[in-house]
């Protein structure tokens, strides 16, 4: 309670559509870097506008066959070392997170 009144606190999205973004995050950072804007659709769906041309992937499909769709290199085939990636950082939290954005860094 603050100030005598009750709080609910509902989560902005459901855990199963968060853990699909994550599961597109090689595919957003590839869009990201090479400047292509993109929105998250209904159900986890993440859309890409090229000229006239719309593409969607859905959460059941490869996102390496998205990419290939839009003439851009798979994740697996890029260089770490020459494409200036680090395979082995991995994504912490800062000390303020919640333990729910903790989980969805690192999944069960």
């Amino acid at each position: 309670m603050v100030d005598g009144c009750s709080i609910r606190i509902y989560d902005d999205l459901p855990f199963n559509i968060l853990l699909e973004r994550q599961r597109f995050m090689p595919v957003t950072r590839e869009l990201r870097e090479k400047g292509i804007r993109y929105r998250w659709g209904a159900s986890g769906t993440l859309v890409v506008q090229q000229g006239d041309s719309v593409l969607t992937l859905l959460a059941q499909e490869d996102p390496k066959e998205f990419l290939k769709a839009l003439h851009l290199p798979r994740p697996a085939d890029r260089n770490p070392v020459t494409d200036g990636a680090n395979p082995t950082r991995k994504r912490t939290t800062d000390k303020g997170a919640s333990h729910k954005k903790t989980r969805l860094l690192n999944p069960p």
